[in-house]
């Protein structure tokens, strides 16, 4: 995947990767915004859910005790006890049974029902009673404030009848017991005589008055007074809607589990019958806690499957404990944050696209002149390589002429050895010359007649020595003229040495213009040229020279030449002169003085051309040590050309690295590799073969 990202362009890998920062950052600014707006909802839920169930609650509460209140109150109304005397005197007087269930609606009963029954029924209306029952003293349903007419109550013997071992019936034999007039609770349970559930509360009414007709003293047991518990009522105050939504409801569970009020929602299952016919229990951590008697709320699994905040607490119900439930369903709560999130999510796409259309219009403006300047950048380095392979050319070109100076000079510097040799043995001659004339001045001593008549022979030889003297003068003019040709190759070594300081300033700045390269590598084109027409300036110079040394080292051999015959002749002639003086002196020793004047004018010619010859042999040397700085001045040039082919080759490196640089801005733009790297990796390559080439000719 990052291998494909990296092979698409800059515009491409920037607009992707602006969409991946701006996915990440929608997603986190989203995944934050519902975590928050979820707690804070589940917050306020959870407070307002508190806020109603302990309203609702209270309601209960005040509603459970007022039912106390009113028993209480009822127990101890004198109408009660006048209903007691009535209704019993009805069912005595109607000679049932307490034995069995009864039908006691007689019209005795119903003489009493219309005499007292509506008042009795407002009275239970303004209490919130489903009814008010009256059992006597032997469990017997007396009276009903409604018209039972199906006898589900009245009439029925808790003690013997269908009801026998209910709820109601222990909640009345409870009450009968009960020696502090206590008020019992009869839990909701499902009643087989109506087949609904019903829940009471019973209390022992006693006397206030005497009966003596029917033989009840003051404070005797009148019976059980029994008030039922209205359900629609209980569950009005749970249904209230307030603050709980479409999912919200409030419902009471007893310890058996079994519902106390029917639910809100899903009404036909989760109802009180229902739930006690067919044993519908609600156990959930709630509803434990709510029995421990905890407050609090939680988030679980509700009833109906759903996942609920549901908020708990303990209701007092006389003398149980039931746990009253408040929840609403979590979906309903969090729905708008997931309308806002939708809302964030659409918002965020939106974004996306707009960020991204604004992303890639500016990546596009963008790449456009990084495009055009890695143009000119490969422009300009395909132009620095041209340039560093005409440096390279024309340094190799310099080295290969300084070479070949070095060369001729050191033939030059040969050429002058052997010069040297001949003048240092023309000194030995001229010593040993000296020598002779000393000698010949002895003899002439000892034969002065023998020198006068070798007078004559002696002035030939004085002729040809004067001949020799002019020669040697010629041989010096020679050696003058090789002086002057050695100072011409002096100057032009001095436009060499200059030639080789230009190259080595041009050749930094050269160095200095391809290191910068960008716009202000234009400059190296000029530099590059100067380096050119120096390298050409030097090449000439290089010419003239090995011209010039080839001119010298003929006008030195031809002066060598020249020499050599002039004195070959001079010595035979001097040597036939000689044998002619000697043969004159062997017959003429008169000619002794003469002899010895000329020997003496010969020994102060030799002198001088000792002398000669020694300032011949030093300039000769003055030529040598010239040569031999020449020498090393070719050699310099010829390193200093090598130098110069290191830079050019430095320089092709540097054009080829350029390249380089250039096709990966390219790649980076456009995505699209091209044959700049085959090709620059042929030309490495073919860069590398020269080097190795130029190192051997180095």
């Amino acid at each position: 995947m990052i291998r494909k990202l990296k092979s698409l362009g800059l515009k491409v890998q920037i607009t992707v990767m602006t969409a991946i920062v701006c996915a990440i950052c929608i997603f986190i600014i989203s995944f934050i915004s519902s975590i928050r707006s979820k707690s804070a909802l589940l917050d306020i839920s959870k407070g307002q859910l508190d806020s109603t169930s302990k309203l609702m609650s209270d309601k209960a509460n005040e509603y459970f005790l007022s039912l106390e209140t009113f028993t209480g109150i009822l127990s101890k109304d004198r109408l009660i006890e006048g209903l007691f005397i009535a209704f019993e005197g009805a069912f005595y007087g109607g000679a049932f049974s307490t034995d069995s269930d009864q039908k006691i609606m007689t019209p005795s009963y119903l003489s009493n029902d219309k005499l007292y029954g509506e008042r009795l029924r407002l009275t239970a209306k303004d209490y919130k009673l489903s009814s008010i029952m009256l059992v006597s003293i032997n469990g017997q349903v007396i009276m009903n404030s409604i018209l039972d007419k199906d006898y589900n109550f009245l009439g029925r013997s808790l003690r013997n009848g269908e009801l026998k071992g209910s709820i109601l019936s222990k909640c009345v034999d409870q009450a009968m017991a009960s020696e502090k007039n206590k008020i019992f609770f009869a839990d909701y349970s499902l009643y087989k005589t109506s087949g609904k559930v019903h829940s009471f509360l019973c209390q022992r009414a006693l006397a206030e008055f005497p009966h003596p007709d029917e033989g009840i003293s003051k404070g005797d047991v009148l019976g059980v007074l029994v008030t039922e518990v209205d359900q629609n009522y209980i569950n009005g105050i749970l249904s209230s809607r307030e603050g709980m939504g479409d999912t919200g409801q409030t419902y009471l569970v007893g310890e058996d589990g079994l519902l106390r009020s029917n639910m809100f929602l899903q009404n036909e299952k989760f109802n009180i019958a229902n739930s006690m016919q067919n044993s519908i229990t609600i156990e959930n951590e709630a509803v434990k806690k709510a029995l421990l008697k905890e407050n609090g709320n939680l988030t679980l699994i509700g009833p109906l499957g759903t996942e609920a905040l549901t908020s708990f607490r303990t209701l007092r119900a006389v003398d149980k404990d039931w746990a009253f439930i408040a929840e609403r369903e979590v979906s309903e709560i969090l729905a708008p944050v997931n309308k806002m999130i939708s809302f964030i999510v659409v918002v965020s796409l939106i974004l996306f696209v707009l960020i991204i259309f604004v992303c890639w219009y500016a990546t596009t403006i963008l790449s456009k002149p990084i495009s055009s300047s890695t143009q000119n950048l490969k422009e300009i380095s395909d132009e620095v390589g041209d340039n560093a392979k005409i440096v390279k050319r024309y340094s190799v070109d310099l080295g290969n002429a300084s070479g070949n100076l070095a060369s001729s000079i050191q033939e030059t510097v040969s050429t002058m050895d052997e010069i040297t040799q001949m003048v240092n043995k023309n000194l030995d001659n001229v010593e040993h010359s000296t020598k002779l004339s000393e000698t010949s001045k002895s003899a002439a001593t000892e034969g002065l007649d023998i020198v006068k008549k070798m007078l004559e022979a002696m002035k030939d030889i004085n002729g040809t020595n004067n001949n020799i003297s002019d020669e040697m003068k010629d041989l010096s003019e020679k050696m003058v003229e090789i002086i002057s040709v050695i100072e011409e190759i002096g100057t032009k070594t001095s436009v060499i040495n200059d030639i080789v300081f230009q190259t080595k300033l041009l050749s930094f700045n050269a160095s200095v213009e391809a290191a910068r390269a960008g716009e202000h590598g234009k400059g190296f084109a000029v530099v590059a040229e100067e380096v050119g027409n120096l390298a050409t300036a030097s090449g000439k110079a290089a010419t003239e020279i090995s011209s010039m040394l080839h001119d010298s080292v003929n006008k030195v051999q031809e002066i060598v030449n020249t020499s050599k015959d002039k004195i070959a002749r001079v010595t035979e002639e001097g040597t036939s002169k000689i044998e002619f003086g000697q043969s004159i002196a062997s017959q003429c020793g008169e000619q002794l003085n003469l002899i010895l004047e000329n020997v003496n004018s010969v020994h102060g010619t030799i002198s001088e051309v000792r002398l000669a010859s020694n300032e011949q042999a030093t300039g000769i040397r003055e030529v040598s040590k010239a040569m031999q700085m020449l020498d090393q001045v070719s050699n310099d040039t010829q390193q200093i050309s090598t130098d110069i082919l290191k830079v050019a080759n430095t320089l092709t490196h540097g054009s080829q690295d350029l390249e380089g640089i250039v096709e990966t801005f390219n790649q980076l733009v456009s995505g699209k590799p091209s044959d700049v790297v085959v090709e620059l990796e042929s030309e490495s390559s073919d860069l590398e073969i020269e080097n190795d080439k130029d190192k051997e000719i180095a």
